[in-house]
């Protein structure tokens, strides 16, 4: 039998949608770890993503859209992401 665990981060990229800087992965790799095409979604609006599992560098890649349709507070705030 397959567990899905219920991850929340903040430390990846803020959502696209909305800049908000919580997310919550659905995995079923062992915790703290993650797979590549985990799901993600954003812990305010509900936006979707999904998990680039690569070591140090994991991120999560959101759905659709494109940095230059962002509104300028939310690029502000993807540009203030360490």
């Amino acid at each position: 039998m397959i567990t899905m665990t219920k991850v929340k981060i903040k430390w990846a990229s803020n959502c696209f949608n909305c800049g908000h800087d919580e997310a919550i992965v659905f995995s079923t790799a062992s915790v703290g770890l993650f797979h590549d095409g985990d799901e993600v979604k954003c812990c305010s609006c509900g936006h979707k993503g999904s998990m680039d599992a690569n070591g140090e560098d994991t991120d999560i890649y959101w759905d659709g859209g494109s940095f230059e349709e962002l509104s300028e507070v939310v690029k502000q705030s993807l540009r203030e992401v360490p």
